[in-house]
């Protein structure tokens, strides 16, 4: 497919990328906007207290309705902010707009020289070393996963050790 959106003129390649960006990205806020309601009780709900959601909200509470856009400059953070867009019930007047220029960003990157390096670095052989990334990336998440879990842990302890357990409630 990349080989595809890569023969057609720039203008078409690009647009053919917006309109991947903007179904990807509401995709993922519509699923936000269902998890939204009742999310704690669901299945999904590892999904909102995982590092990448924890990272994206952050980022999004940060910068608001500008880490809409912000977020497609971005790997691996893009999708959650669109979830976190959707779980926070985002009024759609103003994610629309802040999705729409994020797509024509991604776009632009996208059909000027992000596929055509992709590209070329796959068919030098690049295989390998996205094998290898992707592996380094799942090492490295595995990693920061189990860091935060022993920090949550140990901050449980030291709150029950300083009689903290009763403020919380």
């Amino acid at each position: 497919m990349i080989d595809q959106i890569l023969e057609l003129p720039l203008l078409w390649a690009w647009g053919v990328l917006w309109c991947v960006a903007m179904l990807r990205s509401n995709a993922i806020h519509w699923i936000g906007r269902g998890l939204s309601r009742g999310a704690e009780r669901s299945r999904f709900a590892g999904m909102l207290t995982s590092p990448m959601y924890v990272s994206a909200r952050a980022m999004a509470e940060r910068w608001g309705i500008i880490a809409v856009p912000l977020s497609f400059l971005t790997v691996g953070v893009q999708s959650f902010v669109q979830l976190w867009a959707g779980v926070t019930l985002m009024p759609l007047r103003l994610y629309l707009p802040a999705v729409m220029l994020g797509s024509a960003i991604w776009a632009t990157v996208y059909a000027t020289v992000g596929l055509a390096v992709f590209a070329a670095w796959i068919g030098a052989g690049g295989g390998w070393a996205v094998a290898a990334v992707v592996a380094v990336a799942a090492a490295l998440v595995w990693r920061r996963s189990r860091q935060h879990q022993g920090a949550a842990d140990g901050q449980g302890q030291h709150r029950e050790a300083v009689g903290l357990e009763a403020v919380e409630a």
